[in-house]
């Protein structure tokens, strides 16, 4: 897995969480973020985007299309992921961040992200 700044030619920024959902082959699941959830801070709102292309996992750059510039935060890997009442809870593990334990669940039509 891997989070990118994405920078568009307006100047406006998000986050892209690119997820390996099938080991070493095909797309990778993406969700798009304002900014990225610590421990003590309110959920963040998560937007589904489009799969994206695996090489993201190692590239940054120009956008295709003229649609920006990516620059790679940190890259990690998905250890788990647990089912539980109030939605999904993930276990990751990023080479700058260290291990964060996640929880995606359903909010008022959307899906946000909080660091538990």
């Amino acid at each position: 897995m891997v989070l990118l700044d994405h920078v568009l030619p307006s100047g406006e920024r998000h986050l892209d969480w690119l997820i390996a959902r099938d080991g070493h082959e095909g797309p990778l699941a993406s969700m798009r973020l304002g900014t990225w959830p610590l421990a003590g801070v309110n959920a963040v709102a998560v937007e589904p985007a489009a799969d994206h292309d695996r090489a993201w996992l190692t590239c940054e750059g120009a956008v295709s299309g003229n649609r920006g510039h990516a620059t790679r935060i940190d890259i990690g890997e998905l250890v788990s992921v647990q089912v539980l009442p109030e939605g999904l809870g993930l276990a990751v593990r990023w080479t700058e961040r260290g291990a964060q334990s996640l929880l995606l669940a359903s909010s008022g039509g959307g899906a946000c992200l909080r660091a538990l």
